[in-house]
């Protein structure tokens, strides 16, 4: 689809397994781009919000976002404002940069990601790892 490949930083794949189809998205959105590129993300997690989806990535909103009181400041705004209108779950809570919170998981389905654990830091990042599990394609693959 154009549309997804209008946000250039995001590779997308389809998983397949017996529940169903997964939309699989990694996402990285630069604090320095222009507002344009941000139109183009919006459009882009419009989009994908209609599918089974799962996405995660660098966002770069810092600390101005929220999660737990669903607030933000004037920069992630519209972002926030986005993910709450398409019904996407961030799983997130923890900072994974220093103090702030960089790195989201988004699904389209509340109970798909569980156990969220941050890590250490990737040996060439300041940034540190997420692990989570996929429950429904967990359960697939157990049985």
């Amino acid at each position: 689809d154009d549309l997804l490949k209008e946000f250039e930083e995001c590779v997308w794949c389809d998983v397949f397994a017996k529940s169903g189809k997964l939309l699989f998205g990694v996402c990285y959105r630069s604090p320095n781009k222009q507002i344009e590129n941000d139109e183009k993300l919006l459009n882009m997690l419009n989009k994908v919000s209609k599918e089974n989806v799962l996405l995660m990535g660098d966002f770069n909103f810092g600390n101005s976002i929220d999660w737990e009181c669903n607030t933000s400041t004037s920069q992630g705004k519209f972002f926030l404002d986005c993910v709450n209108k398409n019904f996407l779950h961030q799983h997130v809570d923890k900072p994974t940069r220093g103090l702030s919170l960089l790195n989201f998981t988004l699904s389209s389905e509340i109970d798909l990601v569980k156990n969220v654990e941050i890590g250490e830091k990737f040996i060439n990042s300041d940034h540190q790892i997420i692990i989570f599990n996929v429950n429904k394609f967990i359960y697939i693959i157990g049985q």
